[in-house]
């Protein structure tokens, strides 16, 4: 298998999920492809058989606007795809990512697994739901 993991990160949050999903993939023999959501090249992360979308909460509770470019830009692509989202928030309830949920899915992407989503810092039990997310995968 071959997971795609793009990400995007203000404080080091998501990016601290995204370099744990990604550990955890190779510790299992997964090939990873990872990248920030600035450098990533979506032909290769769309090419992997699973695509992880990171981004936290941004402004009143939306994925970040980079985050939103990539979406906008992979529309047509991510029909069928193999789908899991994750991230963080520091303020509200992490409504957005039932949002970005519902965006996903209505494209037609096959979430892989329930969202993985933390208040701040990712803590023990995040990570955890890392591992679960991964290995349900």
């Amino acid at each position: 298998m071959k997971l795609g993991i793009v990400y995007w990160t203000s404080g080091g949050n998501t990016e601290d999920l995204a370099n744990r999903l990604k550990e955890t993939a190779q510790g299992k023999g997964i090939e990873v492809i990872m990248s920030d959501v600035d450098s990533a090249d979506k032909d290769s992360i769309l090419g992997c058989d699973v695509v992880a979308f990171g981004s936290p909460a941004q402004g009143t509770e939306e994925i970040s606007p980079e985050m939103e470019d990539l979406m906008d830009s992979i529309n047509d692509e991510i029909k069928d795809k193999k789908v899991l989202l994750f991230g963080s928030y520091g303020w509200g309830d992490g409504e957005y990512m039932e949002a970005w949920q519902e965006t996903i899915e209505s494209k037609g992407a096959k979430l892989a697994t329930a969202p993985v989503v933390c208040l701040e810092a990712p803590d023990d039990e995040a990570f955890a739901k890392i591992d679960d997310a991964l290995a349900s995968l």
